[in-house]
């Protein structure tokens, strides 16, 4: 089984998609650390999705390449009308998306996130509109997929999945 991040493949997809003039691309290629993180959390949330929209015909393209493949896909931009779009048999989709207590906690343990933050005009504020952001996008998520009928568990991180689970 392939295990696809697709936080791992973002890089490249947006690269693909700024080449072909997306939007959203191409207005977060210009943006610093205060423009990203020092604005609305709604506006936020509302710009992921559409980003991830954006993006999907990139992804789609990639999991293509590797149908020959078992996939295990994970990541935020997995929304469930695009997955809904792909009307393959085999596609099974679980909504697993964080509490507001575990998003906040791990984030804040992960090493790289000042880093995300740095040149912003308060940090800390930019972190709390960050997790709102992921918070309400979350909401988003698992409302789509309740409406789509798609399977929905909220993790706390007090189980773990092993390889032999899935």
């Amino acid at each position: 089984m392939l295990h696809i991040k697709l936080d791992d493949l973002v890089d490249e997809m947006i690269a693909q998609a700024r080449e072909d003039l997306k939007p959203i691309s191409l207005l977060r290629q210009d943006r610093n650390p205060e423009q990203i993180w020092m604005r609305n959390p709604e506006e936020m949330a509302d710009e992921e999705w559409r980003f991830y929209e954006e993006i999907f015909p990139y992804v789609t393209s990639y999991l293509i390449k590797n149908q020959d493949k078992a996939l295990l896909v994970e990541g935020a931009g997995l929304l469930p009308h695009l997955i809904k779009s792909i009307e393959e048999p085999a596609v099974s989709y679980l909504c697993l998306t964080p509490t507001v207590d575990f998003q906040k906690k791990h984030y804040k343990q992960r090493e790289w996130v000042p880093y995300v933050l740095e040149g912003t005009s308060n940090p800390e504020q930019a972190f709390e509109n960050w997790m709102q952001r992921d918070i309400l996008f979350a909401q988003m998520v698992r409302k789509e997929a309740q409406k789509l009928g798609y399977p929905s568990l909220m993790t706390d991180g007090s189980q773990s999945i092993g390889k032999g689970d899935c």
